[in-house]
């Protein structure tokens, strides 16, 4: 069996995507808002990298925000326009 191959995610939610890769690793997702819970994605993810190196590429696109406390990955939606 190949361990490198690549899962494709195609304007997928972000939820549906999160549900597959925590249950690969054992854990669990949280959002903490709806908005992140409903962002549509196209990226890709390979199982046999590490779920802090998932969390670190997706926390390269705009308005989203993860991290990992424990068994669980935590979601949110990070809008720079704070209040003035």
């Amino acid at each position: 069996m190949a361990g490198d191959s690549l899962v494709r995610f195609v304007d997928v939610r972000l939820d549906s995507m999160l549900t597959v890769v925590v249950k690969h690793y054992g854990k669990v997702a949280y959002f903490r808002d709806d908005t992140s819970r409903a962002m549509k994605l196209i990226t890709k993810w390979n199982p046999a990298d590490s779920l802090l190196a998932f969390i670190e590429h997706l926390n390269m696109f705009d308005y989203l925000h993860l991290t990992l406390e424990g068994d669980t990955v935590f979601v949110e939606y990070a809008n720079d326009e704070e209040g003035e």
